[in-house]
C-alpha cells in the first residue's frame, strides 16, 4: 500500500487502506496537535463543536467528560471488544517505528501491562445532532472517525465564538 493508510472497523475486523472512495480527508497532520496536552484548548474545541451542531429548539447543548479507570478483567475486555490484537495494536506500533510516534511506544506498553490501569476519557453531549451517518459519506460521523483536522462544518456559525 502506498500513501496515507488508516483503520476501519467493521464485523470482519480491522483493515487498512490506501484511497478510493470513502478514503479520509486530510487538513494537516494531527499528531502537531495532539501532543500539546492543552486540556484547556481540548475542552475549548469540544464545546464548539457540540455548540456547532447544536438542535435547533430552546434547549440547551450538554456536554459531559468523565473519566473512566479500566483493570483486570474490564480492561481485558475492552481491549478484546476493540479487537486490540486483532490488527490495531500492530497498527499502533507500526506508527511508534515513525519519527512522529515514538510517544507511542510508552502508551503500548501500557496497555499491554495487564497490571497497569487504562485510563479513558469519555466525551458525551447531549441536543446535538450526533455522530450520524456513516464511513463512507461526508458526515459528523465520518468527519471525527476518518477524517483528518479536516472540517465538514458548512453553516456561517460553524467555529462562532459561543455565547
Amino acid at each position: 500500500m502506498s500513501g496515507k493508510h488508516r483503520t476501519e472497523m467493521d464485523d470482519r475486523g480491522w483493515f487498512f487502506f490506501s484511497g478510493g472512495p470513502g478514503a479520509p480527508r486530510y487538513g494537516d497532520d494531527p499528531t502537531k496537535h495532539a501532543v500539546d496536552h492543552d486540556s484547556e484548548a481540548f475542552v475549548r474545541e469540544v464545546l464548539q463543536n457540540a455548540n456547532d451542531q447544536a438542535l435547533d429548539n430552546d434547549e440547551p447543548v450538554e456536554v459531559t467528560f468523565r473519566f473512566v479507570t479500566l483493570t483486570g478483567e474490564e480492561k481485558r475486555l475492552f481491549l478484546e471488544g476493540l479487537e486490540w490484537q486483532d490488527g490495531l495494536r500492530e497498527r499502533l506500533e507500526s506508527v511508534t517505528a515513525a519519527d512522529r510516534g515514538r510517544s507511542y511506544d510508552r502508551l503500548l506498553s501500557r496497555i499491554d501491562d495487564s497490571e497497569a490501569e487504562l485510563r479513558l476519557l469519555i466525551v458525551e453531549d447531549r441536543n446535538t445532532t450526533g455522530l450520524t451517518g456513516d464511513w463512507d459519506e461526508d458526515s459528523n460521523y465520518a468527519a471525527l472517525v476518518r477524517d483528518e483536522l479536516y472540517s465538514s462544518k458548512q453553516d456561517d456559525t460553524a467555529g462562532a465564538p459561543m455565547d
